[in-house]
């Protein structure tokens, strides 16, 4: 055990030091497996982030929001913090970003029994594909000529309308659309495409 918890320290104290110091509150939104408003477990980035605080011995508190309003209010102050937060072109000049925690795999999605979908060409063949409201997924796939998409508000909601047969296909991070279908408790597993981007 002490050597688990030496390693937990040696990763969480680089970055305990790169929270803003004026940062006793961070913007969230419910976005599990990352932050969870409700439930056992806070989300595994609000965990992280809870140890981190503890290393400097302060508490971080949890505003919940929607993506709009928690990117506007962290755009328009000094020293705020938001997480989980995807970097990309488009958001790079307007924040400042302190550290990397992890890095998503993205991919198509589709119910038990369908054949995978494996490429951006597969996927503009599809009625209609999901992808999580606010997320950079959408812009993505518009750049790669696919408009067929719907917004789904959760990631819960958009596996639940793949499950019901509603969606062909959802579009999103590996373990948001995994995560989503475990708790959801649905029978079988959901055919992943390899992945369109890392």
């Amino acid at each position: 055990m002490p050597m688990i918890r030496a390693a937990v320290f040696g990763l969480l104290f680089p970055l305990a030091l790169s929270l803003p110091a004026a940062a006793q509150t961070a913007d969230v939104t419910d976005n599990p497996p990352y932050s969870i408003k409700s439930g056992d477990r806070p989300g595994f980035y609000v965990e992280v982030i809870n140890e981190m605080a503890k290393l400097l011995n302060t508490k971080v508190t949890y505003e919940y929001m929607d993506w709009g309003n928690a990117m506007a209010k962290v755009r328009a102050g000094p020293d705020q913090l938001l997480f989980p937060f995807t970097r990309n072109a488009e958001r790079e000049a307007n924040y400042g970003w302190l550290q990397k925690l992890f890095t998503n795999t993205v991919l198509f999605v589709s119910a038990p029994g369908s054949q995978p979908i494996d490429t951006i060409d597969q996927a503009k063949t599809l009625s209609l594909i999901g992808v999580l409201a606010g997320a950079p997924w959408d812009k993505e796939l518009a750049s790669r000529g696919i408009t067929n998409v719907k917004h789904y508000p959760t990631s819960p909601a958009m596996v639940a309308a793949l499950k019901s047969g509603e969606l062909p296909a959802a579009y999103g991070p590996e373990i948001e659309l995994k995560y989503a279908w475990r708790a959801g408790a649905f029978q079988g597993a959901m055919v992943e495409g390899k992945p369109i981007q890392k």
